[in-house]
């Protein structure tokens, strides 16, 4: 991947915030003149904004911050023409970075912001990149990004040690105006959502062992956001339209392979662009706050003891006006709303509430009656740990935990039928402590506690069997000289994107001469199938896992190799 760096510095200007209005105990105050504003908050409740001037010529990035009752702005970048909107997000040093569109390169940018200066960095690649954008970071704080590209569709990317690495999903192409939403798991996994309008669905896709897996969560969905709970469970709120003008708001909540699709709003002032309208956000005692709107009114929903109570937070009242086709929200450490919108022509607003806790915590467990499914019993919470074989859900998740007598074993061989030692074999719901593969790639799990899906990983030693050779293969396949097939064919997919380019003989390339040291994904090996599902009635026959070291096209790599 390209990309260009330059640095720009900033002008700060420092103002009392002023009280604009209330509404229903909303506190709405006035940040800056632009549009299509996006919102973050530090650990320190500090609020941080980023937003646009948007001119063909004359345009700007400005970033603005809330410390209690003062705002500093920054201008940077003016004279431009960008697009997006913008996602901002914090670093591990808790400075800011934002990812937009440069509509006069047609690329994505990437601004980093260190010692009050902004660096800019252009993400070159193919077509019309850095539209709906968003972001997030992984336990290693790195970023990752998700947005659209008209031609090549959804597309990931992130931020490696030797540069920004970014692929396409088997999306297909994907308009813009649809938004996306990023979340990176506890295993640093990447799940993006997405609306796919030649589908006309709302599509959830979630990268795991360097393959991704694409399912539909609902027809005509759109605008989505989601995030994660302690479980790595999804939660995505969007809206599916009815007409021009009306639509419902709804919440999907992850249940193992399937969605727990709730309605929660309707909204009757919907415009030609809503995107990035709807924002969710997940409390610290687990409750789920979103806030949405349409041409006339801001709204939050928030969770209580599983009814849905909904405000207001602002309404043009009847008269003509755009409000709520751009908008973000957090939650402080209080779980206090603060919401950023859009004011037609040219007003980025700011509301916040303070609420009293209404939620009540029976027990004195730290969960309240919304998330904690027996607030009568101090035992049984989200946080709880699973007693087996006494019928009862300790840990809210709605399984219980059985000590069983099935047993499940395999063995993970290379294509030439050696066993892949060193493999670590995963349960995604915790049913078994993770497990390593013996030196003839064997594995197995005694008195499985749950279904479960497996997943199979190794990392270690990315340049194991790299040679010239296989980069020579890759590029005769692609010149239609040999045709690689099976294992091989799948080797030489470097970046996982389901096609072989002369960008996977880069990538290759760049490993074997240690210019990197990772493919896309962080992963050294794949595996086929990716994943397998079992239940309590599976027997112990032994499944063979196929394990495929990535760049080894001709087959020799070491499958022994720690």
């Amino acid at each position: 991947m390209i990309f260009t760096t330059r640095f720009l510095f900033a002008f700060f200007t420092i103002l009392t915030l002023p009280q604009l209005l209330s509404s229903q105990d909303w506190t709405i105050q006035e940040i800056g003149r632009g549009a299509k504003p996006s919102l973050t908050i530090d650990f320190l409740d500090r609020l941080h904004f980023s937003y646009l001037g948007e001119s063909f010529s004359n345009g700007y990035i400005e970033y603005a911050l809330i410390d209690q009752d003062s705002i500093t702005t920054s201008r940077f970048d003016e004279g431009g023409f960008y697009e997006g909107p913008p996602a901002i997000g914090l670093n591990r040093g808790g400075l800011p970075n934002i990812i937009l569109h440069d509509h006069i390169t047609e690329n994505q940018v990437y601004y980093n912001f260190n010692n009050n200066v902004w660096a800019e960095e252009q993400i070159v690649s193919d077509n019309h990149d850095g539209w709906d954008n968003s972001l997030d970071y992984d336990s290693e704080g790195r970023i990752h990004v998700a947005s659209t590209d008209f031609v090549d569709g959804v597309e990931y990317a992130y931020r490696s040690d030797m540069g920004w690495i970014k692929e396409a999903l088997p999306s297909g192409p994907v308009m813009y105006n649809g938004s996306t939403s990023i979340v990176m798991d506890s295993k640093d996994q990447p799940h993006i959502v997405y609306h796919n309008p030649a589908k006309a669905v709302l599509e959830y896709a979630v990268k795991k062992n360097n393959v991704w897996t694409i399912t539909t969560i609902e027809a005509n969905g759109t605008y989505a956001d989601m995030v994660r709970d302690q479980n790595d469970h999804m939660y995505v709120c969007y809206l599916v339209p009815i007409d021009t003008e009306n639509s419902i708001i709804k919440m999907a909540s992850q249940a193992g392979p399937n969605w727990l699709i709730e309605t929660i709003d309707t909204l009757t002032k919907m415009g030609p662009i809503q995107s990035h309208a709807l924002a969710i956000q997940r409390g610290s005692n687990g409750g789920m706050h979103i806030s949405y709107g349409d041409n006339e009114v801001i709204k939050y929903a928030r969770k209580v003891s599983n009814i849905w109570e909904i405000e207001t937070v602002f309404t043009t009242s009847g008269q003509q006006g755009t409000v709520g086709g751009h908008s973000d929200m957090v939650l402080d450490s209080k779980n206090n709303p603060h919401i950023t919108y859009y004011l037609f022509p040219d007003r980025v607003r700011y509301a916040t509430k303070t609420f009293e806790t209404t939620e009540v915590d029976l027990d004195d467990d730290g969960f309240n009656s919304s998330v904690d499914c027996n607030d009568n019993d101090a035992n049984i919470n989200p946080g709880a740990t699973e007693i087996p074989n006494n019928d009862i859900d300790e840990n809210c998740d709605g399984d219980t935990l059985r000590t069983t007598s099935v047993i499940i074993n395999g063995r993970v061989v290379d294509r030439n039928g050696a066993g892949v030692a060193n493999v670590r074999v995963i349960s995604t719901n915790n049913s078994f402590d993770p497990i390593i593969t013996d030196g003839q790639g064997r594995w197995q799990v005694t008195n499985l506690e749950r279904s479960t899906t497996v997943i199979f990983e190794k990392n270690d030693n990315v340049r194991n069997g790299l040679s010239a050779q296989d980069l020579l293969l890759t590029r005769n396949h692609i010149l239609g000289r040999l045709m690689l097939q099976g294992d091989a064919l799948l080797a030489a997919d470097t970046n996982g994107n389901g096609t072989i380019s002369v960008t996977d003989i880069v990538l290759s390339a760049n490993v074997l001469l240690q210019r990197q040291n990772e493919f896309p994904g962080g992963k050294s090996w794949i595996f086929n199938p990716n994943e397998i599902s079992v239940d309590l009635n599976t027997s112990s026959s032994e499944i063979t896992i196929n394990g495929i070291k990535l760049g080894d096209t001709n087959g020799n790599a070491d499958p022994q190799s720690n």
